[in-house]
């Protein structure tokens, strides 16, 4: 079974906003050895199971500023071809 962190960022992968691809990219390259441990170590410490639940927050944080961002964008590409 995949621990929960690395499901996370797998489901989030499937989002196509720049900002976020490059911040899952960031997260695995960085912490790829370190995931896999809080994961198994969350089931056991509750202090690991804080770590795991603050990287689930950083992870909905990024997407949630892309999605954020790629609005903005779209709004400003619209109102633009409107003014032409």
């Amino acid at each position: 079974m995949k621990k929960h962190i690395t499901k996370k960022i797998e489901k989030e992968e499937s989002i196509d906003y720049p900002l976020a691809g490059e911040s899952r990219a960031k997260i695995i390259t960085q912490l790829n050895w370190l995931l896999p441990y809080i994961d198994s170590k969350s089931e056991k410490e509750a202090v690991y199971l804080d770590c795991n639940k603050q990287i689930d927050a950083i992870i909905t944080e990024i997407v949630t500023i892309a999605r954020a961002r790629k609005t903005r964008e779209e709004k400003n590409a619209e109102e633009t071809s409107k003014e032409v």
